[in-house]
């Protein structure tokens, strides 16, 4: 039970304390074949009268009870795993997955509280796990027949595979359109940067035109001045060399 005496090899897997879950299956390998699950809370069913209200003597069990018996026969399990579903879930690494199945290569036949083998929870992971092919075709190795076995939705493994497979192209290419949008709008920025520089410049260039001009025409002014400035002192002292 998981809320009383959960195995130290499980808690490490949920923790995804890899290195120490390897080193606790050296020293405790019996940890590999002990299922950890998780019980549902009853709770109390409306307009159920109770057998403990004296009141109410007309009931036949507790309400607790009768709760209890109802939920036990639908589902009694919040989950249930072994460590070799629990670590193909957590995403554990091939290596260690491996390590657990062979240990325990029977786990390979037990589903889940969710009617999955190992094998279904591995395909359906191919999606997210890099390694997830290597643990896929062990597990086809150890339990040959899983290969067509469905799990509750009518799926086979290879089905599973397929799907997940799908999901990853897909997400590849919509990581791809985003990436490529966001290049032409980076480019887009870009031109739109050299545009202006281009612009700036070429009014630069033409302020620099003006202001040549108008030193131009300052420099040709200040020469006449200066010429007329001449012209007229030769005349001031032409007049001022004639006799009264």
């Amino acid at each position: 039970d998981y809320e009383k005496n959960p195995t130290e090899l499980f808690l490490l897997l949920q923790q995804k304390a890899w290195g120490l879950a390897s080193q606790r299956l050296l020293e405790h390998p019996e940890e590999a074949r002990i299922w950890v699950h998780r019980k549902l809370s009853p709770e109390k069913a409306p307009n159920v009268h109770d057998a403990h209200d004296p009141e109410k003597s007309q009931a036949i069990v507790p309400q607790s009870q009768a709760v209890s018996t109802v939920v036990h026969q639908v589902k009694k399990y919040r989950w249930r795993l072994l460590p070799l579903h629990a670590s193909i879930v957590l995403g554990a690494p091939s290596d260690l997955t491996i390590k657990i199945l062979n240990l325990y290569p029977a786990a390979a036949r037990e589903v889940d509280d969710r009617e999955s083998l190992p094998v279904h929870l591995a395909a359906s992971r191919l999606d997210v796990d890099e390694e997830g092919e290597k643990v896929v075709l062990r597990l086809f190795g150890v339990y040959a027949d899983s290969i067509d076995i469905k799990d509750r939705n009518g799926r086979t493994a290879p089905e599973l595979a397929k799907l997940a497979r799908a999901r990853k192209a897909a997400e590849k290419q919509r990581l791809m359109e985003t990436a490529s949008r966001k290049s032409s709008k980076s480019h887009a920025s870009y031109a739109n940067v050299e545009t202006s520089v281009s612009r700036d410049g070429r009014k630069q260039y033409d302020d620099d035109d003006d202001d040549q001009s108008v030193s131009s025409v300052k420099s040709s002014f200040s020469t006449r001045f200066k010429m007329m400035m001449r012209g007229s002192k030769s005349m001031d002292m032409g007049d001022s060399l004639q006799p009264n």
